[in-house]
């Protein structure tokens, strides 16, 4: 069984559901970690709906999802926009006992997120203690995407001094697109400095949201040294 489970995993991160699903089906008996790694396989794969049809059959079994259930069936139904049946898992989470875990509380943040509600989405962060880099980033892109730019650079602040310094791309990305979409160069320059203090000056995602902060700014030298620096 142990050695079924590792075949799922494999095939599952390679993209190989056929091979997964065959070793699945085959399987006399399946536990939970079995169903969890065929339905975030699919979730992965893009076949979202496909790994809410096996979440549902699963449960019809009786068994009971883990956060790592939860955290890949709350994902693919992000990714097919399924508004209802989201806030349905959202129930099955707060009266399941992993209800405090962060894997599931991340993916309902990046749910609510993708379906445009901000205030679900800070209900949910929240409650979160203690927060992982995972959901400050993923609560201050939700702001920034949404057109709450301030509310994202007051998250980043709260963020620091809780004496949270471990910054990634993303969390950069996001302060960046706040601060140009409210004309704040200067505020951005320093966030510059502060990525490349973190060795984050070359990187794609931040290298092109910094280009771009400082081109919409009007800041064209600023924005052509960014971009070399890509």
């Amino acid at each position: 069984m142990i050695f079924q489970n590792h075949l799922l995993n494999v095939y599952g991160k390679c993209g190989s559901l056929k091979d997964a699903r065959k070793v699945f089906d085959e399987m006399l008996e399946r536990n939970l970690v079995m169903w969890t790694s065929i339905i975030a396989g699919y979730s992965q794969n893009g076949q979202e709906n496909e790994a809410l049809n096996l979440y549902f059959q699963m449960r019809q079994f009786g068994l009971t999802p883990d956060q790592f259930t939860f955290g890949s069936v709350i994902t693919a139904c992000s990714n097919v926009n399924q508004v209802e049946l989201g806030k349905q898992l959202h129930g099955h989470v707060i009266k399941s006992e992993h209800g405090s875990h962060l894997i599931a509380q991340n993916a309902l943040i990046a749910m609510y997120r993708k379906f445009s509600q901000i205030n679900e989405a800070l209900t949910v962060f929240s409650r979160i203690k203690p927060k992982d880099l995972i959901s400050w980033s993923s609560m201050m892109a939700g702001y920034s995407q949404l057109g709450y730019e301030l509310e994202a650079l007051s998250c980043f602040k709260e963020m620091l001094s809780q004496g949270i310094y471990k910054l990634n791309e993303f969390i950069f990305g996001s302060i960046f697109n706040a601060c140009k979409s409210l004309a704040r160069a200067e505020y951005g320059r320093q966030m510059h400095g502060l990525s490349i203090k973190f060795g984050l000056s070359f990187d794609a995602f931040a290298g092109c949201a910094v280009t771009d902060m400082y081109a919409r700014c009007g800041w064209l030298c600023s924005a052509r040294t960014a971009f070399y620096q890509i």
